[in-house]
């Protein structure tokens, strides 16, 4: 990328960080935009820390425009994508991104759990279950399979009708692998309870 006014892209980005340190994300983003526009992947990165930094300060509007910007540049950005789901979701907006990435990233578990708890968040129990079901079936050593299974027990035991015997076997199962899983031994503790 070319040089602004004679001020190198490093300096750019530098400058950005810097910005984002002293809680000013959308002076950074607006910095790093041209960079990220151009093909710059560390301003894109940079563009999208601004985006989350507007998001953990509840400014939702802004940090929509700022991931659309960045998945404008550049669409596969998983990164961007989730994160805009989240904040969808936090926003108390519907749900469409979370579905789109689930299309998109079928058998990846930490999708499949962030977007089942965004689903199980608006009430959608059925939808949230198939979820977590979905990526509970995954291999072991995939991210999330261990936190929606636990979310599933969570899932299970929760509601009019619980299930303590399927959640103490996801549950089992985890604790084997993981012993000293404070959620998981609290869910178990009640999955006992429950089925006395």
């Amino acid at each position: 990328a070319a040089a602004t006014d004679g001020v190198t892209p490093d300096v750019q980005r530098a400058h950005a960080s810097l910005l984002l340190r002293v809680a000013r994300p959308r002076d950074a983003a607006a910095l790093v935009a041209p960079l990220a526009e151009s093909g710059d992947a560390d301003a894109l990165d940079l563009l999208v820390s601004a985006a989350d930094a507007l998001a953990q300060r509840f400014q939702w509007d802004d940090a929509l425009a700022v991931y659309d910007q960045a998945l404008a540049i550049e669409p596969a950005l998983a990164r961007a994508a989730t994160n805009r789901a989240l904040t969808e979701s936090r926003a108390g907006r519907d749900l469409k991104g979370y579905r789109a990435l689930v299309a998109r990233y079928p058998e990846r578990a930490d999708v499949l759990n962030d977007a089942a708890l965004a689903e199980s968040a608006r009430g959608q129990t059925a939808e949230a279950r198939a979820l977590l079901e979905r990526a509970a079936a995954l291999p072991d050593d995939q991210p999330g399979v261990r936190d929606s299974r636990e979310n599933l027990a969570a899932l299970l035991l929760s509601g009019p009708a619980p299930d303590p015997a399927a959640a103490l076997a996801l549950l089992d199962g985890l604790l084997a692998s993981e012993p000293a899983r404070d959620r998981s031994l609290s869910l178990r503790a009640l999955a006992l309870r429950l089925s006395r």
